[in-house]
């Protein structure tokens, strides 16, 4: 059975829908709808397009208008790591809506996982530019060079298919090797919306040691007599210079320690070194320290957490 040639379209159009799910479905819409080039489908007139084409551009910009606010930028882009996988998968459907179910569902399947990596990846760097602030590019101008990326990445798809589907396959190697931190950055932005979520209800609390997890109680070799408590905590330059990593923060006595996982294996690092201060940001409480070896690092926990610098 021959490969439909809509399986070179289907890389480079879910990997630009977890960058920008409504910039790439108004594309293809302009494409499709009004039938252009090779993508497209069936001629309808602009007038029936205009509703559908209107509707996508107006959700561009709110995307735009959330991404410029750091609180609903960790609601929307939470809520979007469930809506992208769902709009690029339709997106499967509507190139293979005359092919065999065999390749249907493989075509949505491919649709859903290529967007959802692609867009923890692009939210995973939008959340460390909002907890670890670099005075080179902001989480909006990012969020308009990605934008611009997709842009011209679903222009060369519709001029040359192939290169298209090789850039788009050089991008995703790319993010497998170099975005671990990323997915770490995107977990514990999943801790920040619940905290944000629940801390309406009550705020936010240490965790008893019935409620930390096994493994990271095993780690710190603790015995029955020890009390400790812990909470979602995330690091960067703790783990390892240059590091972001997400675990949990545990104290026990007057000490504290970041508990993590390395390929699944659990590890302790004792937070040590000189404490340089505290910082309130839009996400989280930042608590710098410079290590016992001079390299300066810091620790993420929730806004309403009463952190290290607190013995209480």
């Amino acid at each position: 059975m021959d490969i439909p040639p809509q399986f070179l379209l289907l890389l480079p159009l879910s990997l630009a829908a977890g960058v920008d799910l409504y910039l790439t479905l108004f594309v293809v819409g302009v494409v499709f709808f009004l039938d252009l080039g090779e993508w497209g489908g069936t001629a309808i007139s602009i007038h029936q397009a205009a509703p559908v084409l209107l509707g996508l551009a107006g959700l561009f910009f709110t995307e735009l208008v959330m991404d410029s606010r750091p609180t609903l930028a960790l609601l929307w882009h939470n809520l979007q790591l469930l809506l992208r996988p769902f709009g690029a998968a339709l997106l499967g459907l509507l190139l293979f809506q005359r092919e065999p179910t065999g390749f249907l569902v493989l075509a949505v399947a491919m649709a859903t996982i290529v967007s959802a990596f692609s867009h923890v990846l692009v939210w995973g760097k939008g959340i460390l530019l909002r907890i670890t602030p670099n005075p080179r590019i902001s989480p909006l101008g990012f969020k308009l060079l990605s934008d611009l990326a997709a842009a011209g990445l679903l222009a060369l798809t519709l001029l040359d298919p192939d290169l298209g589907a090789l850039l788009a396959t050089l991008l995703l190697l790319l993010g497998l090797i170099f975005g671990r931190d990323l997915h770490g950055a995107v977990r514990f932005g999943w801790t920040l919306w619940a905290d944000r979520v629940w801390g309406i209800v009550s705020p936010t609390e240490w965790q008893s040691r019935g409620k930390l997890p096994r493994w990271a109680l095993e780690e710190a070799s603790l015995g029955p007599l020890d009390s400790i408590r812990g909470a979602r905590a995330a690091t960067w330059g703790i783990v390892g210079p240059g590091r972001f990593k997400d675990g949990w923060i545990l104290q026990k006595n007057r000490e504290f320690l970041f508990a993590f996982r390395q390929s699944r294996d659990p590890r302790l690092i004792l937070i040590d070194g000189k404490r340089e201060g505290v910082e309130l940001g839009s996400f989280t409480k930042t608590i710098r320290y410079r290590s016992s070896q001079g390299v300066p690092s810091a620790l993420f926990l929730q806004l309403g957490l009463i952190g290290p610098e607190s013995h209480k």
